[in-house]
């Protein structure tokens, strides 16, 4: 073809292959997502620009056309959305553009944001925000790609947006449409005192050669095309001005234009309270204009020695509030209260990418010398937040200390034990029934189950192998946190990562102190494989093997490999199941680089902090007052298996070989599955049959969350849990509230 283009037309196979990933109900975004979704299969990366014409479903429309009529008369266009190509007009059917890494995470952009803002109502859900927020983000990246020194850290600026609005969010109650309307104008007013300023700041907006922004907050008439161009000389660094006097001039701009559009009702010493002076530029925090009554929500207290305390809670990191305890056996007056030291849980307060995620796991920790006499016969202390009101909430103690026996060794209850971080939306009951099966197999005797919401079924299976003598099953509810939507509380939920998996393997790590020797952190779907070779494939003799050998270690850590399973979801009955698929699998050939999806196995009374893949901090031995060390375990003789049904988002680039590894084993839980399937007395109906389609739905939420991390709203369960459609919620068993709140 002339210009050297090839016209690729995606067929309606390529379409059908992507729209399972791509539920969204706007057809704007849908057409955005299956863009994404084709442009990421490896037969279109890096071959052709394309051009795709679209009918009202989506469906590439095959007819004749001169692809010449679309090329743009400027070679430096990257993207253009239009319908007519000589006028340039838009219209939804048509988009051009070329594969570049920039572009392609444009479109990809819009259909995740869409996808996740979507779930939380306190944004603007249509395709105007959406763009916006996208060529914020396009653009920033564009200036980080081409020169670190000259970001224009347009994200940062946004970052503002967001904290004014949660000020209004917090403090003056504002209805849902009209903070949806704030954020969509902190949007526009952000670009359009860029746009404004860069005739007199040209150098910060150097990247950006031409940008249409149309007033209206129409779609239609948004913008035509995107140009970029190179920076031409080094020297041009000498222009740049001070970014700090660039930002502040755009915070001060949206500070009075908010003023004036938003909150000019409101009486004028609140105005005045709201927008005081302050640098905004410490640590990037919003500010604190008001003391927000914040909550502290407390899972357990565990008595770790005969002087010490430790908590597990969550807690706002913008919560400045001091904790108290007063110990059983005193007065309740203010003397007999001392201070509970509080500690990010996971070392990191937020973690890479969890920058919008503010409720987070802490560690409260007391220490006492006394704390014996003054405990006696209650495993109990009492907490409160407001040492002159003196509320005091009783929090029961667990027992997690030292049981030693005559030659000065711990003595334990159980050898081998696992820990499951909290399931929600849980509903794979072949993949549980494998789960207990194998790490029965593997010599495990305590199993501590955290959930939030799960299947009917999970229930009825937990409670069936609660039946087995030989394993103790300790059921632990992690609900989520409780507010009151009535009275406009802000739901705390929205701020948390994931259930906070790291304090629950903590808490779940302090229920193990000194009762089980290694404890286990993975998730249903992996397991660990020995190989046949090192100790005849036995995990716990691996485990004492490698103890001995280095016998001041901590944990032991496994390097990850991914497993990929056939579909056979649609089992029904659990008598149906068989896990013979196990034994002749496909694999990737290499492991992950660490730390990468490496996964621990901890002696729990000598770590204090965890992470799920990281290592955190270690106890000191109190031998040597020096802290333990820890043991990489090399895949030549143990390794993670992460068997998975769907690709993974994150792309790896591995060989792909075909394994029999785990054909005795399979043959093995096959065995011992059916020896115990007549005593376990499943009831006859109710069980899946289209647990493939829920699974697809949870799979395409957890990808669109990935694609987001640390963008604009905390990736937490809330955003998934709106998304169900396959799944009836009537069959979900949700905990109730297990938080103490103080």
């Amino acid at each position: 073809m002339k210009h050297g283009y090839d016209l690729n037309l995606v067929s309606e196979q390529s379409y059908f292959e992507t729209k399972k990933y791509c539920p969204h109900y706007d057809f704007n975004f849908k057409k955005f997502c299956i863009i994404s979704e084709i442009l990421r299969l490896s037969s279109f990366t890096n071959k052709y620009d394309y051009v795709l014409m679209l009918d009202e479903n989506v469906i590439v429309v095959d007819y004749n056309i001169k692809l010449e009529s679309f090329i743009p008369n400027n070679p430096n266009t990257h993207m253009q959305l239009f319908n007519n190509p000589q006028t340039l007009e838009f219209e939804k059917n048509i988009i051009f553009f070329k594969p570049t890494v920039l572009t392609l995470t444009f479109i990809a952009n819009i259909a995740d944001y869409f996808y996740m803002i979507n779930s939380n109502s306190k944004y603007l859900l249509n395709i105007d925000s959406a763009i916006w927020y996208s060529i914020i983000e396009f653009f920033d990246k564009l200036s980080n790609h081409h020169n670190d020194n000259r970001s224009l850290n347009l994200l940062r600026l946004l970052k503002i947006c967001i904290n004014e609005l949660s000020n209004f969010e917090k403090y003056y109650f504002y209805s849902i449409e009209k903070i949806k309307f704030t954020h969509l104008i902190c949007l526009k007013q952000m670009f359009l005192n860029i746009y404004n300023k860069r005739k007199t700041q040209f150098v910060l907006y150097k990247y950006i050669k031409y940008i249409k922004i149309n007033e209206s907050l129409t779609l239609s008439n948004f913008f035509k095309c995107i140009e970029t161009v190179f920076p031409i000389h080094k020297s041009e660094n000498k222009l740049l001005k001070p970014f700090f006097k660039y930002n502040e001039y755009f915070y001060n701009s949206l500070k009075l234009y908010l003023k004036f559009n938003f909150i000019k009702e409101e009486k004028k010493e609140n105005i005045k309270n709201i927008f005081y002076q302050k640098n905004f530029f410490d640590n990037n925090k919003s500010i604190n204009l008001i003391n927000y009554q914040y909550k502290i929500y407390m899972k357990s207290a565990f008595l770790i020695s005969n002087k010490s305390i430790r908590l597990s809670l969550l807690k706002n990191i913008d919560d400045n509030s001091q904790l108290y305890y007063r110990l059983p056996y005193t007065l309740k007056i203010s003397k007999n209260y001392n201070k509970i030291k509080l500690n990010c849980q996971s070392g990191s307060c937020i973690e890479k990418g969890l920058n919008c995620c503010t409720t987070i796991g802490y560690v409260g920790e007391i220490y006492n010398k006394n704390l014996l006499f003054y405990l006696k016969d209650k495993k109990k202390i009492f907490i409160t937040k407001d040492i002159l009101k003196m509320n005091d909430i009783e929090v029961p103690l667990i027992d997690s200390r030292i049981n030693m026996i005559n030659n000065d060794q711990i003595l334990y209850k159980h050898t081998l034990g696992i820990c499951v971080q909290p399931m929600y939306l849980y509903f794979d009951y072949p993949t549980i029934i494998r789960f207990f099966e194998n790490w029965i197999l593997e010599g495990v005797t305590k199993f501590y189950i955290y959930y939030q919401s799960i299947l009917d079924k999970i229930i009825e299976i937990i409670n069936a192998y609660k039946l087995e003598t030989n394993i103790d099953i300790e059921v632990i509810y992690w609900s989520k946190i409780p507010y009151n939507a009535k009275n406009d509380d802000i739901n705390p939920n929205t701020k948390i990562y994931r259930l906070e998996a790291p304090l629950a393997i903590y808490d779940c790590m302090q229920r193990a102190r000194n009762n089980i020797k290694y404890v286990i952190s993975a998730d249903l779907d992996e397991i660990i494989h020995v190989n046949e070779n090192i100790e005849n494939g036995n995990l716990i003799a691996l485990l004492e093997k490698e103890s001995k050998n280095y016998p001041n270690s901590a944990l032991f850590s496994f390097q990850s490999r991914r497993g990929y399973l056939p579909m056979n979801w649609g089992i029904g009955h659990p008598k149906n199941i068989n896990f013979s698929i196990f034994s002749n699998l496909v694999m990737d050939e290499d492991v992950f680089e660490r730390p990468l999806y490496q996964k621990n196995i901890y002696r729990p009374e000598r770590v204090v902090s965890y992470q799920i893949h990281l290592i955190r901090t270690l106890e000191r031995n109190p031998l040597t007052n020096k802290r333990y060390s820890f043991t990489l375990i090399p895949p030549s003789s143990a390794f993670i298996f992460h068997l998975r049904r769907y690709k993974d988002y994150f792309f790896y680039n591995s060989k792909q070989v075909r394994s029999t590894i785990l054909k005795k084993k399979s043959q093995q839980w096959n065995k011992n599955f059916k020896d115990r399937f007549n005593k376990f007395n499943f009831t006859n109906n109710g069980w899946l049959t289209n647990i493939h389609y829920i699974g697809l739905e949870l799979e395409n939420c957890r990808k669109r969350v990935a694609r987001t991390m640390g963008k604009i709203i905390c990736q937490s369960i809330e955003v998934c849990e709106k998304k169900l459609k396959t799944i009836n919620s009537n069959r979900l068993i949700k905990t109730n509230n297990s938080w103490i709140i103080i």
